[in-house]
């Protein structure tokens, strides 16, 4: 899937989750608003994300930040919910999404997942990326 607008390039397992590198092909996905319905559809089929905290978040909630952010920050949150859904404590829970395009190139994000092993962390990032990129 290279051509895929948004694919995870590296994977890294940690002590306490994983890191990966996520690729946006293009700067019409680099944001969910370019996207139209994109954070409602995945809003819908994941109704757990509401409840998500967010450092970055909105002041009118962790929706309005999902429906205008970082294609790959979308990523993150929606793993952390398919790994809450799995049955991991969302207490124990918490992701982070950066990039650098300076350093790195444009379209590439850094995403980190804590609080789960790093296999379950693979998986859902990998899910959470297909399920991105089937609404796109």
């Amino acid at each position: 899937m290279t051509d895929a607008p948004v694919r995870i390039e590296s994977f890294e397992s940690l002590a306490d989750g994983c890191a990966a590198t996520l690729f946006v092909s293009s700067p019409s996905f680099m944001r969910t608003s370019s996207v139209p319905g994109l954070a409602d559809a995945i809003l819908e089929a994941l109704p757990g994300l509401v409840r998500h905290p967010c450092e970055c978040g909105s002041a009118h909630g962790i929706a309005a930040e999902l429906a205008d952010t970082e294609t790959p920050h979308l990523v993150e949150h929606i793993a952390l919910e398919l790994l809450a859904v799995s049955g991991i404590p969302r207490r124990e829970l918490h992701g982070r999404t950066t990039w650098d395009f300076a350093r790195d190139g444009a379209g590439v994000f850094h995403v980190s997942l804590h609080g789960a092993p790093p296999e379950a962390c693979a998986k859902a990032l990998g899910q959470a990326t297909a399920l991105v990129v089937g609404h796109m």
